[in-house]
């Protein structure tokens, strides 16, 4: 078995730290978990189960305290994962084969995000860099750290691993969210002070507005990052960016500037997610058949950050302009098409069917 040691970081997490524990039973890892100051029984529960529990100053900069982590791992090969993450799914033969073959490469893991959205589990997915050889690599960057080359040079593209990670730290009260959100936004103001124009720090400081419900304030930041010298829209993160500008520009009623994401296609055309936006912000504009022929488009898409997005997300909307435009036969065709969705369930008993 190829030896990892599993890198975290915690500060009082004990809620999930069972679970954590629990999902790395059985696999042949070391555990290195570095506590940053907690006050419940986060570091009592580590002691029966991590290989190592250190502890580590918070200076409000997650990068060293990961780097920390990372300097006291006894194999090279390092699987970085935060305590409100469980593993689900790996496929340990091609793991090997991988991080041989891509040795002085970043490998990446997928991340299901699970929120609580109109009475469904929400699951948004994504790909994160938490696999290296930490003889290459580190962390750079208080709060929403990216890996580094240590030697300086450009980074090598990434590669994905089959493993699979649920994430469960967004399932949160809003004043949950609002003090986790202040928590990250107070140091990357501060590292926007250092770097005014960083188009991704700007992007960051506004999503912690926009995590806690908080489109007016998160807004002002994504068009700064949108018109910094040194945004790029072909990166991953752009993605998110846009969407997120796009979705505040609804939440405050903005509707005949959220029309101009129209021109952003061409970077977003692959995701479901970017034309169920685009049917939302056409019928916020009283354009019920450009909305419905958006969501269309979503459901032949190749790709979806919001699970349903290219199925239940679209059918649902469909169904509901069909219902608002009075063509109810219509609707409950659509709302019949979607498996699982209790939005569309709702709607069909309200129909009385």
């Amino acid at each position: 078995m190829l030896p990892i040691s599993i890198c975290t970081i915690c500060k009082n997490e004990e809620k999930y730290l069972e679970n954590f524990f629990n999902c790395l039973k059985g696999y042949d890892w070391e555990i290195v978990f570095v506590d940053t100051g907690s006050t419940d029984q986060s570091k009592n529960i580590a002691m029966k189960y991590a290989n190592k529990v250190l502890d580590f100053k918070w200076i409000n900069d997650f990068s060293a305290a990961k780097n920390f982590s990372i300097s006291h791992a006894s194999n090279d090969n390092v699987l970085i994962l935060d305590c409100d993450e469980f593993l689900t799914d790996i496929d340990l033969d091609s793991v090997l084969a991988l991080s041989k073959e891509h040795a002085n490469q970043v490998g990446c893991i997928q991340l299901q995000n699970h929120t609580l959205t109109n009475a469904t589990d929400t699951i948004t997915s994504c790909s994160l860099n938490r696999f290296f050889n930490r003889k290459y690599y580190y962390y750079s960057g208080a709060v929403h750290e990216q890996t580094r080359r240590i030697d300086g040079a450009t980074m090598p593209p990434f590669y994905q691993l089959p493993i699979t990670v649920d994430h469960q730290g967004y399932n949160l009260s809003l004043e949950e969210k609002r003090i986790k959100a202040k928590r990250d936004r107070d140091i990357l103001i501060e590292e926007l002070k250092k770097d005014p124009q960083n188009a991704y720090l700007l992007f960051q400081t506004g999503q912690s507005y926009y995590f806690a419900d908080d489109s007016a304030n998160a807004l002002p930041y994504f068009v700064q990052a949108i018109s910094s010298p040194f945004f790029n829209p072909t990166e991953e993160y752009s993605f998110h960016l846009l969407m997120s500008y796009g979705n505040c520009l609804l939440d405050t009623k903005k509707y005949q500037e959220a029309l101009m994401m129209k021109d952003v296609e061409p970077y977003m055309s692959a995701y479901g997610d970017y034309y169920c936006l685009m049917g939302r912000i056409y019928y916020a504009n009283r354009q019920p058949l450009q909305a419905i022929m958006a969501f269309i488009r979503a459901l032949s898409c190749e790709k979806e950050f919001t699970d349903g997005s290219r199925f239940n997300i679209p059918h649902y909307n469909i169904g509901y302009i069909n219902e608002q435009l009075g063509d109810i036969d219509s609707a409950i065709i659509q709302y019949k098409m979607c498996k699982n969705f209790p939005m569309a369930e709702n709607r069909l008993k309200e129909l009385g069917l």
